[in-house]
């Protein structure tokens, strides 16, 4: 479950409290600019921070907060791995952080499919290539990863 520090800052009158909303369906008041909540799970909030003055004036603050981890790591597995030259291979993308594209390449060749099967012809190095939403790109590389006899 994920703690969060919320902050807020207020010019004009004297702040008498805050009333948080924090989006998941609680609620909370503060005397001070920061109270700290602790979320049920990963996911977006909006949030709204009501501040009360003493000159009775009030105003709402709202934020969408994320709190996904989107952090990608591109891993991969392929199987068969001992073949026969010109056998099918499947690979299965194994990558954590929710990618949003893959480039694959392996021998020359390339595929943006999430799980590409190929014909392989040679033992070769395979690379995966991951990205989330255009902004955070992560390769995985496993050379000697198939090993390729003669045909059969």
């Amino acid at each position: 479950m994920p703690t969060v520090t919320l902050y807020a800052t207020t010019t004009g009158d004297t702040l008498s409290y805050i009333q948080w909303s924090f989006g998941d369906g609680t609620v909370s008041t503060s005397a001070g600019t920061q109270i700290v909540h602790v979320y049920p799970s990963e996911t977006i909030y909006k949030t709204d921070a009501t501040f009360h003055s003493i000159g009775l004036a009030t105003g709402t603050a709202s934020h969408d907060l994320n709190l996904t981890s989107n952090t990608i790591q591109a891993d991969f597995t392929a199987s068969p791995r001992d073949i026969s030259s010109g056998q099918n291979v499947q690979f299965t993308d194994l990558s954590t952080g929710n990618p949003t594209s893959w480039y694959w390449t392996y021998d020359g060749t390339f595929s943006t499919l999430q799980n590409p099967s190929r014909n392989v012809m040679s033992g070769g190095t395979v690379t995966l290539q991951t990205t989330y939403a255009s902004d955070q790109t992560n390769l995985r590389t496993k050379t000697g990863y198939i090993t390729v006899g003669a045909p059969a």
